[in-house]
C-alpha cells in the first residue's frame, strides 16, 4: 500500500446516481422509523417495515428485524460498543455470533 489517502472528491468521483438513489432511500426510511420511535410507536425496520424485537447482551440493547434479521443500533448505543471493543476487543464478534443465526 503506497499510503494514499481517498480524499472526498475522489469517493464522490465513484458513486453513481444508483448509489446516491439508494443513499436518499436509506436516509429517508431511517428519518420515518425515527419519527415513528419518537412518537412512541412500535419500532419497525426501517428497510422492509417489519417489527423490530429489542435484544439485549451484557447491557447492550439492539434491535432486530423479525423478517430481514437486520440489527439496529441508536447512534449512543453504537458509540457505547465501540468504546467497549476498544476496551474489550472481541466483544463486537461474539456479541454479532450471539445475535446471528447460523448462516451454515
Amino acid at each position: 500500500m503506497d499510503g494514499h489517502k481517498v480524499t472526498q472528491d475522489e469517493l464522490k468521483a465513484h458513486h453513481t446516481p444508483e448509489d446516491e438513489y439508494f443513499r436518499k432511500l436509506d436516509r429517508e426510511r431511517v428519518a420515518a422509523a425515527e419519527l415513528r420511535q419518537q412518537r412512541g410507536e412500535k419500532l419497525v425496520c426501517p428497510k422492509d417495515g417489519n417489527p423490530l424485537q429489542l435484544d439485549r447482551y451484557e447491557g447492550f440493547e439492539v434491535e432486530r428485524c423479525t423478517h430481514c434479521g437486520g440489527i439496529w443500533l441508536d447512534r449512543h448505543e453504537a458509540a457505547a460498543l465501540h468504546r467497549h471493543e476498544a476496551a474489550q476487543p472481541g466483544v463486537l464478534r461474539t456479541l454479532f455470533g450471539t445475535l446471528m443465526p447460523d448462516s451454515e
